[in-house]
């Protein structure tokens, strides 16, 4: 007999990595654009499927939520770097924030 149908569905597990970019904080006393990198591992029957959970939890994340001053017509934007199948989950939160220009204030 053939089993491969059990395998439809299965859930699989992935550590993504994420690129977000135009993300307007206040640092220093100056609203600054700045940009970071987040590793999120989450379950997913593909790899799409992966990426777009890892985007909805950074999204979700009262803490960006809060520290994120963008106004409507200048969104922030998070692109995936990588991805790949893992055996193991980890626990993984937080961000690493840096900036892509010199200087990178925002005019008040």
């Amino acid at each position: 007999m053939n089993f491969k149908w059990l395998n439809l569905g299965r859930m699989k597990k992935f550590k993504v990595l994420l690129n977000g970019q135009n993300f307007l904080v206040w640092t220093d006393g100056h609203l600054r654009a700045v940009e970071f990198f987040a590793t999120r591992y989450v379950e997913a029957l593909d790899a799409n499927e992966a990426e777009l959970r890892a985007v909805d939890m950074l999204r979700d994340d009262p803490e960006l939520i809060e520290l994120t001053q963008n106004d409507p017509n200048d969104p922030p934007m998070i692109y995936l770097e990588s991805i790949q199948e893992v055996e193991e989950m980890c626990t993984v939160s937080g961000y690493t924030f840096y900036s892509s220009e010199e200087d990178s204030s925002v005019p008040e």
